[in-house]
């Protein structure tokens, strides 16, 4: 029996020998020419694979164009261990270049700080677009080409030319491709179609300080009166433009079951990555020699006097840290800063709550770089 491709089936069910099978039979060879892409870059490594990206882009289809990373050519590596590692699923491709406009999503994961896409996954420009490049635009038979979904790693097309690494790439929410995980909160478990391990962590947050409760990691108290119960979380619509909010259904003393709740997608990633201890921020535990990231040169900083966790100030509840460089354009200087997270305490407009982050800026030091000056 021979083992090409065309022995597994054309992919609308487990083919005999399964994905580790598919990869067993697949054709690794060095990336050929292709109308439309660029040189091939040199080898690199990745996953256990030997890879190839290409320079510039190349529009796949009618008009998309694939990123230098999102498409690359497999000339060697452990193929069937990548794929026994991250096989998760076998897709079939449609029978004409046309029936990639009705190719059913499939999803990787869900990203809520994504502002334009529900999450990541293969559609059906990415696959088309690597098709295309696969065969060089040409005619195909579908039996011949295999998808390899990964999860959130990369996705592989097997087919008689070769193989090609393609990246995961966002794609919208469809009703057969969405799902929901639990959220635990001090208040009861609430379901969310949210996978980001920093919005999730965001969520928790917002939830727990807004209960009347602090999260475990923080010490300190929480002086919030208006407390708010997160129930039901608000899918987002059916659209290619994801809300700018995550919505909950909640229950308030202030407000009722039936009010709604809303968390700015802009404040997630901070609050989803922001510290609890100001000791975790440089110079929050005593003076402490850091480096400035452009210019090199070291310098002494202490955060001496943090507002602590659930301190009330004008800007809201103290809720918590973070540390960065600010570098500014024009200028050699960068600057230590320290951003302090504060929540609003939650009002009750007559149709919603939204919940309002505010921050203030501590810089603990500025560095200037010492160029060579030379007297003419």
């Amino acid at each position: 029996m021979t083992t090409t491709l065309s022995n597994f089936g054309s992919g609308d069910a487990q083919p005999t020998g399964g994905l580790k099978g598919i990869a067993n039979a697949a054709y690794l060879t060095a990336p050929p020419e292709r109308e439309n892409v660029g040189e091939w870059q040199s080898p690199d490594t990745e996953y256990g694979l030997t890879t190839h990206r290409h320079d510039g882009g190349y529009t796949g289809g009618d008009t998309h164009r694939a990123a230098t990373h999102e498409v690359r050519w497999v000339s060697g590596g452990d193929l069937s261990g990548y794929v026994e590692k991250y096989g998760q699923e076998l897709i079939g491709i449609p029978d004409t270049y046309s029936g990639f406009e009705t190719f059913d999503p499939y999803l990787s994961c869900i990203d809520g700080l994504l502002t334009e896409a529900y999450g990541y996954g293969i559609d059906g420009t990415a696959a088309e677009r690597a098709l295309r490049i696969l065969i060089d635009n040409g005619r195909y038979s579908r039996n011949n080409y295999h998808i390899i979904a990964c999860g959130q790693y990369p996705w592989l097309l097997i087919g008689d030319e070769g193989v090609l690494l393609c990246s995961t790439t966002p794609i919208d929410r469809t009703n057969s491709i969405s799902r929901e995980v639990p959220l635990s909160l001090p208040t009861g478990e609430v379901s969310v179609e949210e996978e980001n391990p920093v919005v999730l962590t965001a969520l928790r947050r917002i939830g727990t300080f807004l209960s009347g409760d602090i999260p475990d990691e923080a010490s300190g108290s929480n002086p919030i009166t208006n407390t708010v119960s997160l129930k039901e979380h608000l899918h987002p619509p059916l659209t290619k433009r994801r809300s700018k909010y995550h919505k909950f259904a909640v229950e308030s003393g202030e407000a009722g079951s039936e009010t709604e709740l809303r968390v700015k997608r802009s404040d997630l990633e901070c609050l989803g990555t922001m510290e609890l201890d100001p000791r975790s921020i440089p110079g929050g535990d005593g003076p402490e020699q850091i480096t400035a990231p452009n210019c090199g040169d070291d310098v002494e900083i202490a955060f001496t006097e943090p507002r602590e966790i659930g301190e009330t100030y004008s800007e809201g509840i103290v809720i918590g840290y973070s540390f960065d460089w600010e570098c500014y354009e024009y200028s050699t200087e960068e600057a230590a800063v320290v951003t302090t997270y504060h929540l609003e305490e939650p009002v009750f407009d007559g149709s919603r709550i939204e919940v309002t982050i505010n921050t203030t800026h501590s810089r603990l030091a500025t560095v200037t770089p010492e160029y060579e000056i030379h007297d003419n």
